[in-house]
């Protein structure tokens, strides 16, 4: 997998996530089960088969039935897990602690093993009846215990497999997983990056305001609506640094219909949709203020006791160098000419630029030239 693909594989399976976030949690599960329940029929069978060798009155089924079956009982377990935890994880997780989540999700999981292992059992009594009675068998209801109780155990280690591996995929992003778990960042690679650092406006006075528990809890209201618009302009959160997030995007989808510009004015109006909920909770309505820079970055995985992906380069740090003048200049919103001329002219709709001049960026030698970007009149 070259560089390119790579970034092409990311944006794919972010755009796919963010646009069908059911489905995505569907298909993770649906596959993931599907798998493993082929690799337990499959075992299951080598060993009857093994042990028919030794004992000739040991008879195995079928194998084709078995496998169709269980990849039926995938898919039908694969679709209940995946909406429960869409419905879990994206609907109820302000509302709902860690413990409580894990709690109901535990239940509901319980609940739906019971009802797959129910059918499994009762189709494979089905469908294998006749074979049973060709041989002179029957399946006994301490043998059909016995076999829920091995299934049960199964699904229960399997369950804990997906969701460790659903939760180092939360961690990292969608598409990051697969090229980290292929190695393609353990060597340092470069990519064409957009990235935006997005700061609070005032955030001293905020904190010295409120204190830090309610300052923190404002912090973490905002990172919510912060993250509600996220999907909507195909954006990776690259890092959250105190009540500074950072974004990055590949080129193509950074500029694509505007959305490294676009975001910063969609959560601005997410809290602004809230402004009453935050003077009732904090006194107040919080304002961001933003730096855009484009350029290459090197991406390498780092870290051994905690493991990420950085991106090292003059891009990102030009990029906190233009966020970090906006109250000098008095702008919400800074971008670097070398963004700005990205566009070519096409700048989204309602969109005002206004050149502010070549400034000498902290710790550069070079001056950059910086633009304001507010919003006008389509």
């Amino acid at each position: 997998m070259s560089t390119s693909s790579v970034s092409d594989y990311r944006s794919r399976a972010r755009h796919f996530a963010f646009r069908y976030p059911v489905l995505s949690e569907i298909i993770i599960q649906v596959n993931f089960w599907i798998l493993a329940n082929v690799l337990l029929i499959t075992l299951i069978h080598q060993v009857i088969n093994a042990v028919s060798k030794v004992f000739t009155s040991v008879v195995n089924l079928p194998y084709w039935p078995q496998f169709w079956m269980a990849v039926g009982a995938a898919i039908i377990y694969g679709t209940m897990l995946g909406l429960i935890d869409y419905t879990i994880e994206r609907k109820l997780t302000v509302r709902l602690s860690l413990g409580q989540r894990i709690l109901l999700k535990t239940l509901a999981y319980t609940g739906a093993l019971v009802i797959i292992i129910g059918v499994t059992i009762y189709l494979h009594r089905l469908v294998f009846a006749e074979t049973f009675a060709r041989m002179g068998l029957a399946m006994t209801m301490e043998s059909e215990l016995g076999w829920a109780a091995v299934l049960s155990i199964y699904c229960v280690v399997a369950n804990l497999l997906i969701s460790f591996i659903k939760q180092v995929n939360n961690t990292f992003g969608p598409g990051v997983l697969m090229p980290l778990l292929l190695g393609r960042y353990r060597k340092p690679v470069v990519e064409r990056r957009i990235f935006m650092f997005m700061d609070l406006r005032a955030s001293t006075t905020y904190a010295e305001q409120l204190g830090h528990l309610k300052y923190s809890s404002m912090v973490r209201d905002l990172f919510h609506d912060v993250n509600t618009m996220v999907p909507k302009h195909d954006a990776e959160i690259y890092q959250y640094v105190g009540d500074e997030v950072v974004f990055t995007w590949s080129v193509p989808d950074g500029l694509h219909n505007g959305n490294c510009l676009t975001l910063f004015h969609a959560v601005s109006d997410a809290i602004r949709a809230r402004s009453e909920e935050y003077r009732r909770n904090y006194g107040l309505v919080p304002e961001f203020k933003a730096g855009l820079h484009v350029g290459d970055v090197t991406a390498v995985e780092i870290g051994e006791i905690k493991r990420e992906i950085a991106y090292h380069g003059d891009t990102v740090n030009t990029a906190a160098r233009i966020q970090g003048v906006c109250n000098e200049f008095g702008r919400e919103l800074l971008v670097s000419d070398e963004l700005l001329v990205l566009f070519d002219g096409a700048r989204p709709n309602g969109l005002l630029t206004e050149p502010v001049g070549s400034v000498l960026l902290k710790g550069k030698q070079e001056y950059v030239t910086i633009h304001g970007i507010e919003r006008g009149l389509n």
